[in-house]
């Protein structure tokens, strides 16, 4: 997949997703029947399912191309072997699947999970406003609560301090953590650490915003003493 192409796949994505949370919130403004409403957004977040799926695919298909390439040579002149490209191509790619299923890709997706948030955020404002007393337990069938979202750096596996969201991707770093290591990579540069992201350029300090949820919930579980800033991931 060339840049441009790449670059247009990743924002036709980004366009659905927006669309998607633009739906959500007209939906929620809207009087309707309360499983009516629920049904709407749960075809909602299948949409993002369904994007997360095809980003999913995109991924593995490129590493597993990049894999064809190096392993189908030919074993009595080592050069490249159009023949055995499709053998092995479909082999890395089965390999791929298995290792990194599109299930886990689901569950960990920044969208979705932003997603899931914002639904949040709209019913404790209808709680606030009186609107939907008693509506919890159906928002539970929908709503991921906050203690699904990891709150340890996936580079240093501590607990974040100060929380960073790529605007490209949607995953979170610590901010001292990313930007150490996408100063110490200039030359290579530096790309997501997360397992399963789609985009595979190197991050820019530039696309790093400031995750004040993810900050929030950090506040809020060392509050309760659920956790430290210097707990370790074992």
């Amino acid at each position: 997949m060339s840049d441009n192409i790449e670059n247009l796949f990743y924002q036709e994505l980004e366009c659905i997703r927006e669309q998607v949370k633009s739906c959500a919130l007209t939906i929620m403004e809207h009087n309707l029947d309360e499983s009516l409403m629920m049904d709407y957004l749960k075809q909602l977040e299948g949409v993002l399912e369904n994007c997360v799926k095809t980003e999913h695919s995109v991924a593995l298909a490129r590493n597993a191309a990049k894999e064809a390439e190096l392993r189908a040579v030919d074993e009595t002149t080592s050069n490249p072997c159009s023949d055995l490209f499709d053998e092995v191509y479909e082999e890395s790619l089965d390999e791929l699947k298995q290792d990194f299923h599109v299930s886990e890709a689901i569950k960990t997706a920044p969208s979705i999970k932003a997603f899931n948030r914002l639904l949040g955020e709209q019913k404790e404002s209808r709680n606030l406003n009186g609107q939907a007393e008693n509506d919890d337990n159906n928002f539970e069938e929908v709503v991921t609560t906050q203690q699904t979202f990891s709150l340890l750096d996936p580079i240093s596996k501590i607990i974040m301090t100060d929380p960073v969201r790529h605007k490209l991707c949607g995953h979170v770093y610590d901010r001292a953590s990313v930007v150490s290591m996408i100063k110490a990579s200039v030359k290579k540069g530096f790309r997501c650490p997360t397992m399963g992201c789609g985009y595979r350029k190197p991050l820019n300090i530039s696309d790093l915003e400031d995750a004040p949820d993810i900050k929030r919930e950090i506040r809020r579980q060392q509050q309760r003493g659920g956790m430290s800033s210097s707990h370790n991931h074992h």
